[in-house]
């Protein structure tokens, strides 16, 4: 399933130009400028590594078989968090993940099953399954958040 993600752009300005922009508690901003790599937009340093997705214009196509993007762990840890990208399927036939987060037994993830996109999130023993809205080929803003504890 062929799937593109890109870059929101913010009508303040960029982060590193801008001194209104707050980066407190901020872990990581990935702004999809096309150079190989997703570089981390804050001063942490947690720059993603692209495999096999091709950048289109200021986003990326994942040919949905073995296309991803690696952040580093640190970057979701147990404090707390937002996740959040744009997300355009171009087909919806297969069942494809495009966040996910593993921990021991516990995981989250996004993922699109053909039918809707849904969260799925496991604390070790309650499984929670959220259906989104139905597939189609318009851009959809996919925000996850994760409480402490």
């Amino acid at each position: 399933m062929p799937t593109r993600l890109r870059q929101q752009k913010h009508p303040f300005g960029s982060l590193r130009k801008d001194p209104h922009w707050s980066t407190k508690g901020l872990v990581g901003l990935w702004q999809f400028k096309p150079a190989g790599k997703l570089i981390d937009e804050t001063s942490n340093k947690n720059d993603g590594t692209i495999t096999g997705a091709t950048w289109v214009a200021e986003g990326l196509r994942f040919d949905g078989t073995d296309d991803k993007v690696d952040i580093p762990a640190s970057t979701v840890n147990g404090n707390g968090g937002t996740f959040s990208a744009w997300v355009k399927d171009t087909t919806s036939s297969a069942a494809q993940e495009y966040f996910s987060v593993v921990s021991g037994a516990n995981y989250m993830y996004v993922r699109s099953d053909g039918t809707f996109y849904e969260v799925r999130a496991f604390d070790g023993s309650t499984r929670h399954i959220i259906d989104i809205v139905a597939i189609d080929t318009d851009w959809h803003m996919h925000t996850i958040v994760w409480l402490k504890g």
